[in-house]
C-alpha cells in the first residue's frame, strides 16, 4: 500500500497490509486460480500479488533496465521477464524516465506536478503479440501499473483477455497525464472486453483533505 505526496514514498503499516484489498484471502476468495500471472508494470515487483498465488507461472514485463536485477530474481525458480514497454501494438516507444522515483516513468507527461525526466527509447510489444510467441498457459491473471497507458495494453490484449480471469489496474481517479484518461473511461474499455469492476483494493490521496487521485481496482470477467 503506497501513498504519494509529491514524488514522496510513505509506506503503510505492514500489518494493515492484512486488511487490505491486497491481502491474498482476499484476491483468492472470487475463486480466482490464475496458471500464469503477468506483471506489467513490475518496478520491483508486486509481493502481494505474488503471494496470493504462488504456483503460477510469471511473466514480469518492465521496459526500465535498473529494474532488471529485480526481474532476475523474482523469475529465478518460475518464469521469466522481458525488458519491453506494453501498448496497443509492435514497435518502440518513447517513454519520460524519472530518475528519482523510476516507477512514475511513463510515455505520457505528468500533469500535477513538475517532473525531471530522462527521455528514453524503448521496445514496445502487444501483449496479444507476445502470447503468440511464448503461448503461455491460460488461464490468466493480468496486473497493469502503467502510469497513464493503460488503456494501450488492454487495446493490444484481446486474445489475452478472453483467457483472463481477472485483471487490477492502477486507474487515476483525476486527470494525472496530458493525454491519458481517467477512471470513467476504463471502466468503459474494461466493460467493452468483457469485464466488471469487482473490488477497490486501495485508494491513495495527495493530501487527506484533496479527492482521491487514482486507485487500484480489481476487475473480473462476466460469465458469457
Amino acid at each position: 500500500m503506497l501513498t504519494w505526496r509529491y514524488g514522496e514514498e510513505i509506506r503503510a503499516d505492514p500489518e494493515a497490509m492484512k486488511e487490505s484489498g491486497w491481502a491474498s484471502a482476499n484476491l483468492r476468495k472470487r475463486g480466482f486460480s490464475p496458471a500464469t500471472l503477468i506483471d506489467v508494470g513490475v518496478a520491483y515487483g508486486t509481493p502481494h500479488l505474488y503471494r496470493a498465488f504462488p504456483d503460477a507461472y510469471r511473466v514480469l514485463l518492465e521496459p526500465l533496465a535498473e529494474c532488471e536485477e529485480a526481474l532476475t530474481r523474482l523469475t529465478q525458480a518460475n518464469g521469466e521477464y522481458h525488458l519491453v514497454a506494453i501498448g496497443r501494438e509492435d514497435g518502440e516507444l518513447e517513454i519520460r524516465v524519472d530518475r528519482e522515483v523510476l516507477w512514475m516513468s511513463s510515455a505520457l507527461e505528468l500533469t500535477s506536478r513538475p517532473q525531471s525526466y530522462e527521455l528514453r527509447t524503448v521496445p514496445l510489444r502487444a501483449l496479444d503479440s507476445l502470447l503468440i510467441e511464448r503461448d503461455w498457459t491460460p488461464p490468466y491473471g493480468l496486473k497493469v501499473d502503467v502510469e497513464g497507458f493503460e488503456d494501450q495494453v488492454v487495446l493490444g490484449g484481446k486474445r489475452l483477455l478472453e483467457q483472463t480471469q481477472f485483471v487490477i489496474a492502477e486507474i487515476s481517479v483525476v486527470r494525472r497525464y496530458a493525454s491519458g484518461g481517467i477512471f470513467a473511461d476504463f471502466i468503459r474499455l474494461m466493460a467493452e472486453h468483457g469485464f466488471a469492476l469487482c473490488d477497490i483494493l486501495d485508494a491513495q490521496k495527495l493530501d487527506p483533505a484533496e479527492p482521491i487521485y487514482f486507485m487500484d481496482a480489481l476487475f473480473r470477467r462476466e460469465a458469457s
